[in-house]
């Protein structure tokens, strides 16, 4: 399933293999390998969880942990990539658990090149219900909006929801 999530996942390795000056071709496919942080699921899945969001009352946190683009993200990408794959889904910690590994994954010489990224699509315009389910948005009516979402701010409250995708390229 090529979704849009996926296409995105591809076009950010292609610009960073185009801005490195990288052709994977040049290396062994088989000591290529990718290591990717995905915070969320399938639409599929979201959309289950927000189904029973609305019968019971309760949300499942399933389309948070679910593996998103999971172990055939090899396949899906259109690169000679044929070694090690992990995906990490471990939230918002998710594409800085795949630079880890990939660095490890290298150090530890099962191979030569690895890509680490993640993403974090907005895959259902319902998405952020689940962070104000488990109330993650600022609550504080004493601090201004347009003053709540500072990430080293002293008086700092609440998250910020983006889309984004990012990749490293490791040697």
């Amino acid at each position: 399933n090529f979704n849009r999530s996926n296409k995105f996942i591809v076009l950010t390795i292609e610009k960073a293999l185009n801005d490195a000056g990288i052709d994977l071709d040049e290396y062994d496919g088989n000591r290529t390998g990718m290591s990717w942080g995905a915070i969320y699921s399938e639409r599929e899945v979201l959309e289950e969880d927000l189904s029973s969001m609305k019968n019971d009352g309760r949300m499942s946190l399933r389309h948070l942990t679910s593996t998103a683009p999971g172990g055939r993200l090899n396949s899906l990408v259109p690169f000679n990539i044929g070694g090690p794959a992990f995906i990490h889904t471990t939230a918002c910690s998710a594409s800085c658990q795949s630079i880890g590994q990939a660095k490890r994954t290298i150090e530890d010489g099962r191979a030569d090149v690895m890509i680490a990224g993640g993403s974090s699509p907005i895959i259902h315009y319902s998405l952020p219900l689940s962070f104000e389910k488990i109330r993650a948005y600022s609550s504080d009516t004493s601090i201004p909006p347009e003053n709540r979402i500072r990430p080293f701010g002293e008086k700092r409250s609440g998250i910020a929801y983006g889309e984004g995708f990012g990749v490293l390229l490791l040697e």
